[in-house]
């Protein structure tokens, strides 16, 4: 990895979680609270297609936090 952006974009997302406001971790561990109850409504089939689908929506958030920073950045060249 020797592109500058992708190394600054990790290292944003590496820190991130350390200024996270106070009301993110509200609603986390609200969605994890709700995230517990489903599971257990689940067999064992339905757990793994759950599992299966957040790792495609981790994996699609990833892309569009990725592709957000690039924008905001070349934004931010062409307003300089």
């Amino acid at each position: 990895m020797n592109d500058p952006l992708e190394i600054l974009f990790q290292e944003l997302t590496d820190t991130l979680e350390d200024s996270l406001p106070s009301a993110y971790w509200k609603h986390r561990r609200l969605r994890d609270r709700r995230e517990d109850a489903l599971l257990e409504t689940l067999d064992q089939r339905q757990r793994q297609l759950l599992e299966d689908y957040q790792e495609s929506e981790w994996d699609c958030t990833e892309q569009r936090e990725r592709a957000v920073f690039l924008a905001a950045f070349q934004l931010a060249r062409a307003l300089r």
